[in-house]
């Protein structure tokens, strides 16, 4: 509702910062037993609200180009901060969000070397199932 009168720094703090706060706060709730249950959701939450914030801060201070980079970036970002927590953490949630955010780079990868858009499809598929069967 405000969104048009806030300034750009203020709309980076809205959407990237709590984005952050709440990915440790799920973090600290791994840490005690009577806040475990909340870890799912915080960290649910916190994989919309930090691709947000990272495309809302691009979108604010970045001088033009291809939007395909700045999705390459978020998603990098985002894989890389998922996966390491899933590999110290080991939730499912986690796993669940480094793949989301690991299809979404390769997919722009692809996208930015001109791969035909039904191979990118195919390959990314097939690397899915072969995760689903590794995790199961």
């Amino acid at each position: 509702m405000y969104w048009g009168d806030i300034g750009s720094a203020a709309r980076v703090i809205v959407t990237l910062s709590v984005g952050l706060v709440v990915f440790i706060m799920g973090l600290v709730c791994l840490y005690d037993n009577r806040y475990e249950k909340s870890a799912t959701p915080l960290f649910l939450l916190a994989s919309l609200l930090q691709p947000t914030g990272i495309l809302v801060m691009l979108k604010e201070y970045s001088s033009g180009g291809d939007v395909r980079h700045g999705l390459i970036f978020m998603a990098t970002y985002m894989l890389i901060q998922q996966a390491a927590t899933f590999w110290a953490k080991r939730r499912t949630v986690l796993a669940f969000s480094a793949i989301l955010f690991g299809c979404i780079l390769f997919a722009n990868l692809f996208d930015l070397l001109v791969m035909n858009e039904k191979l990118i499809g195919t390959v990314i598929g097939i690397s899915l199932i072969c995760i689903a069967y590794a995790l199961n």
